[in-house]
């Protein structure tokens, strides 16, 4: 009878800093799918997804999931949903990415005195820069909006005939902001206190 050559322990232990890593990804996945279900506009777990990533991920793998997400979501939704009617790479996408970079920027920034204080801070924060950053660049590209000054604080206040005000989107988007971030905070720090200290204890516990 032929004996498999022995492997060693690390290799069948999951340690618990790939486990947790691993269901934040998974949680940021899940999160994503949300934006292709029927949902208030501006009310989205994007940002949040964002200022996560950054304070539970690595800094290179917050850039490669956070924004890898959102575009390949971008792609999808755009070809899927209005069939290339925004082309590849939209203008305005360029504020969207901006704003998403901020928030994992600000994540980034939390992550080492995280409390209750700079999260809500942080998110806050995050909600305001992805609303001055968006709504400059469709000021920029949008030409329903005159390149004036009278034009710029028409883009961020009234916005467009027809359409509801840019302080309701930006309400909208703040709520949605502070409520995905509770929620995933409150689930990543229950998730990481439940992991076993050591990779003794982690092994009893998957045996």
């Amino acid at each position: 009878m032929a004996c498999h050559p022995k492997i060693p322990i690390d290799f069948w232990v999951l340690k618990p800093t790939m486990a947790f890593m691993f269901l934040t990804v998974l949680l940021i996945l899940a999160a994503a799918l949300y934006r292709f279900l029927p949902h208030p506009g501006n009310f989205a777990p994007l940002s949040a997804i964002a200022i996560c990533g950054g304070m539970y991920l690595s800094r290179r793998m917050s850039l490669i999931v956070v924004l890898g997400m959102v575009l390949a979501t971008d792609l999808s939704e755009n070809f899927l949903k209005y069939h290339g009617a925004y082309g590849v790479m939209p203008l305005e996408a360029v504020g969207h990415y901006a704003g998403f970079l901020a928030a994992i920027c600000l994540g980034w920034w939390i992550r080492p005195r995280k409390n209750v204080w700079t999260v809500t801070g942080g998110t806050i924060t995050a909600s305001f820069l992805f609303y001055l950053t968006t709504n400059f660049v469709c000021w920029l590209d949008n030409p329903a909006y005159a390149k004036t000054l009278p034009g710029l604080v028409q883009c961020y206040t009234v916005g467009l005939p027809g359409w509801p005000s840019t302080v309701e989107f930006f309400i909208k988007t703040l709520a949605s902001d502070l409520l995905f971030v509770g929620l995933f905070v409150t689930a990543s720090e229950l998730a990481v206190r439940g992991l076993p200290r050591t990779r003794f204890e982690w092994l009893l516990a998957k045996v």
